[in-house]
């Protein structure tokens, strides 16, 4: 587990400063070698009878030397306390507090996971933020499976520059609202390939860390959504877009929360956490590879043209798809013109200028006055944050993603990390 009760290292951490890691080989020998064990050691709890505790604890570990006795006695009764608060916690008695890894345990996992992988490093970009390994430690711990978004799967650099308390109104235990500062929240930029990718990565590495799921279960899903995001797809159809690897990625997560309603951790005579289980069966769903299928291309016609219709190279497929995009468009614009100079006044009934002009009307409802002429979707489909292009959105960073679009410049042709208004 991922708690500190349970934890070898996070034992000997203390043992070391308390001056009696010499005393770890008899502590080993007798089992006591989490806070959970040491802190049932004796059959009296901390203040009982004190020959009891002498006989079945002092005199096994320091034998006739009663110089560290004092030490022996802090030791048990602080692993008591913790044992005791972690079995609170599991009969429900406990407040609601956020699962932190101990810093020894983390450390350990996270030396022993990178002595065991090859090929790269887990320093650097690679080293996931402790805020994210302790929400995959908090998902095993609690059984509260939640999504883990791609931007919120920082780095550990992030964490070491001191960020600014931002104001939050919460309810008090009396009901009063009050003023309860928390720490800037700070998210990873997935604006590119190579960003996106080591996002992936840093996420199965903290999966792994806090003993959620191997790394290796979790990126062989990252793996299926590159391949698939790369893939050349089929003529007449558009390549797989972000907003589709995003929405298959939620959808595992929620397979993995209706198969995990009883906990997370490893079952008896299980080598696999259910979540585990549950991940790799939820990643070859039949729903989940549906979302990323290509979808028909704009523009495509039952001739079998559109995206990847012609061309032999790498790119002729997309580079195709925008030609006859740009040929629509000016087939449209020519239509608008010679509707126009048909009908000066507007005045005929039909298709004529009044048409024309609900269907522009329409199409720019939602489009805000300041950005009257701009994009509104990447030509992938992908949407544009309004709201980034003209105030700022605090939801992610530039060349992120929120909910209402991508973080980049509503400029056509533009398309770069920066708002229309401020630089355009």
């Amino acid at each position: 587990m991922a708690t500190t009760v349970d934890s070898k290292p996070a034992f000997l951490a203390r043992l070391s400063e308390l001056e009696l890691a010499d005393l770890a080989p008899q502590f080993a020998k007798r089992k006591w070698e989490t806070f959970g064990d040491f802190g049932f050691a004796s059959s009296v709890p901390p203040g009982g009878d004190a020959h009891t505790f002498e006989q079945e604890v002092i005199i096994p570990l320091l034998g006739e030397d009663r110089t560290r006795s004092a030490k022996i006695r802090r030791l048990f009764a602080q692993s008591y306390a913790i044992a005791i608060s972690e079995t609170e916690r599991y009969a429900g008695n406990a407040p609601e507090q956020p699962v932190a890894m101990n810093p020894a345990e983390r450390e350990s996992r996270r030396r022993t996971l990178a002595s065991r992988l090859t090929g790269f490093s887990v320093d650097g970009v690679a080293d996931p933020a402790h805020k994210l390994i302790d929400r995959c430690a908090s998902i095993l711990v609690k059984g509260d499976v939640k999504y883990i978004p791609w931007e919120k799967c920082a780095q550990r650099s992030q964490e070491i520059v001191d960020r600014p308390e931002v104001g939050a109104l919460k309810l008090d235990a009396f009901g009063y609202l009050v003023n309860a500062p928390k720490e800037a929240e700070f998210g990873a930029d997935v604006s590119t390939d190579l960003l996106l990718d080591q996002a992936w990565r840093r996420r199965a590495l903290a999966a792994d860390i806090a003993g959620l799921m191997a790394f290796e279960s979790m990126n062989s899903w990252h793996e299926v959504l590159k391949a698939e995001y790369q893939r050349a797809p089929p003529p007449g159809y558009a390549k797989v877009s972000l907003g589709q690897l995003r929405a298959a990625d939620e959808e595992v997560f929620r397979l993995v929360a209706a198969a995990c309603r009883e906990g997370c951790g490893k079952k008896a005579g299980k080598d696999r956490t259910s979540f585990e289980e549950a991940w790799l069966e939820a990643t070859r769903d039949y729903g989940v590879r549906m979302r990323l299928q290509p979808l028909q291309g704009r523009g495509s016609s039952s001739s079998g043209g559109g995206a990847g219709s012609s061309g032999g190279g790498s790119g002729g497929g997309s580079e195709t798809a925008k030609l006859n995009k740009q040929i629509a468009d000016l087939k449209n614009q020519v239509s608008s013109l010679k509707r126009k100079s048909d009908n000066p006044k507007g005045n005929q009934k039909g298709s004529g200028k009044g048409d024309n002009n609900s269907k522009k009307k329409s199409r720019n409802a939602n489009m805000p006055k300041e950005l009257v002429g701009q994009l509104s979707r990447t030509e992938s489909g992908e949407p544009i944050c309004f709201a980034f292009n003209l105030n700022g959105c605090p939801d992610a960073p530039p060349g992120g993603r929120c909910s209402k679009g991508l973080h980049i410049c509503a400029k056509p042709g533009c398309g770069k990390h920066h708002s229309f208004k401020g630089s355009h």
